[in-house]
C-alpha cells in the first residue's frame, strides 16, 4: 500500500428518523458499535485524523485519542452536506480524505489499501459492486482543498463531478449496504 497521508470525515449528525435511534450506536454482528468499528478500522490503517461530525458528543471507546476530533454540527437540519463542509474545514493541509458514512461500515482493509493505491491528487476513488457505486469515497488532496474553499456545498455530487473519478470494481456487496431502517438493520444482522 502506498503511504499517503489521509484523513476521514464521518458525517453523523442526522436525525435517524427512520431508524429510531442514532446509527452510530447500532451494533455490528461482532457486537461493536458502528462508530467504534469504523474508528478502530481507520486508526489501525494509519489515518492521520478522523473527524466525526455529529449533533452531540458521541460515546466512543477511544477516549482522548489525538487523531480523533469530534465536531458538533449546530445546524443538523442543514443536512449531510453541511456536516461534510464542517469536517472538510478541519482536514490537515495536503491530506487525501475518505468520506465515510456512519451507516456504511461494511468493508475490509484490503478495499481501503486498493483505494489508496489508485488515488491521484486531483481525482476521487469510488468502489463499485456490479457497476453500482458504493462506499466509502476517497478524495484526492486537490478536491479536498477545493471543497474547503467553497462557502457552502449545496450538492456534493455536482462538485465531485468537476473532477476525474477512478472507479474500482470490488467483489463484495457490503460496500452497497446502507442501514436506514429497522428492517434493513434486521436483514443485516441476520445475513439476509
Amino acid at each position: 500500500m502506498t503511504k499517503i497521508p489521509f484523513s476521514v470525515v464521518i458525517p453523523a449528525a442526522g436525525f435517524s428518523g427512520r431508524m429510531g435511534m442514532p446509527k452510530a450506536e447500532l451494533l455490528t454482528r461482532e457486537g461493536d458499535t458502528f462508530l467504534n468499528h469504523l474508528l478502530g478500522s481507520y486508526l489501525s490503517l494509519g489515518a492521520e485524523q478522523i473527524i466525526l461530525v455529529s449533533a452531540s458528543n458521541l460515546a466512543t471507546s477511544f477516549g482522548e485519542n489525538e487523531r480523533l476530533t469530534q465536531l458538533i454540527n449546530p445546524h443538523p437540519e442543514k443536512g449531510r452536506s453541511h456536516s461534510l463542509k464542517l469536517g472538510f474545514q478541519k482536514v490537515n493541509l495536503g491530506n487525501a480524505c475518505f468520506i465515510q458514512n456512519i451507516d456504511n461500515p461494511f468493508w475490509d482493509e484490503s478495499l481501503i489499501a486498493e483505494m489508496i493505491d489508485k488515488l491521484s491528487e486531483n481525482a476521487s476513488v469510488v468502489p463499485c459492486f456490479e457497476d453500482q457505486k458504493g462506499h466509502p469515497v476517497l478524495l484526492g488532496k486537490t478536491i479536498v482543498q477545493y471543497l474547503k474553499s467553497l462557502e457552502n456545498i449545496d450538492n456534493l455530487k455536482v462538485e465531485l463531478d468537476k473532477f476525474p473519478r477512478q472507479l474500482i470494481q470490488w467483489n463484495d456487496p457490503g460496500i452497497l449496504l446502507n442501514i436506514n431502517t429497522p428492517e434493513q438493520y434486521s436483514s443485516y444482522l441476520t445475513g439476509c
